[in-house]
């Protein structure tokens, strides 16, 4: 196991999220042919998938394509200034003194 994966731990079961379910699709024998570092892309998408999900159930999108920008904030100020998303406080501020004022 390289350096930089062993300082992680020495069974790649224990070490990659996703090693279980590839495990599962491509069986052992295919498994010891994958690289470490496409166990490693497969185990980020997964936690990027389960993130999107969270978002959609958040902001009750039921579809990648219901998704509209003002569904997005930024959680700081650097990401809000960098990107033009609205911080997290300030999204839809007008909306919420509105409501407040009656």
């Amino acid at each position: 196991m390289p350096a930089t994966v062993s300082a992680l731990g020495t069974e790649p079961e224990k070490i990659f999220g996703a090693w279980h379910n590839l495990r599962q699709r491509l069986g052992d024998a295919e498994m010891a042919h994958i690289p470490y570092g496409a166990v490693a892309t497969c185990t980020l998408m997964d936690k990027l998938g389960a993130g999107v999900q969270q978002l959609m159930a958040g902001a009750r999108r039921f579809s990648s394509a219901a998704i509209s920008p003002q569904d997005v904030v930024a959680c700081n100020r650097e990401t809000a200034r960098e990107t033009g998303i609205p911080f997290v406080s300030e999204a839809q501020d007008d909306i919420a003194r509105r409501i407040l004022k009656g």
